[in-house]
């Protein structure tokens, strides 16, 4: 499975990524600007099986990118991170068509298992 996975933070973006192609046996092409992750997917959308998005990113919040993510795909397996896990948020992503939510911190574990939730 190919991951897109959007993180503003290097360090986090490195570290989750090589646990998901170990651990969770992915493949991870990582971004830290979701302008560029919008880009490299537009040019390629089918390359992709999910797209993991942190949603404060600088330029463009995860709920957008996602949004703009899913108007070239509209059927795209998204999860969006969030430390500011709010009822208000969660709606908002359900409501563009999200389909996982990830609170921070979460275990590595959580993220395999909504991976798997978000791609049946």
């Amino acid at each position: 499975m190919k991951i897109l996975f959007v993180e503003d933070e290097p360090a986090v973006l490195d570290v989750l990524s090589r646990m998901l192609e170990i651990f969770g046996k992915h493949e991870v092409i990582g971004r830290t600007s979701s302008t560029e992750a919008l880009n490299l997917f537009s040019r390629n959308p089918e390359l992709f099986d999910v797209v993991i998005t942190d949603q404060t990113m600088p330029n463009m919040k995860g709920t957008e990118l996602a949004q703009r993510i899913l108007c070239v795909r509209p059927a795209m397996p998204i999860i969006l991170c969030t430390g500011y896990d709010t009822e208000d948020l969660k709606k908002e992503a359900n409501a563009l068509g999200i389909q996982g939510f990830v609170s921070k911190p979460s275990t590595f574990m959580d993220i395999l298992k909504i991976i798997d939730d978000v791609v049946k």
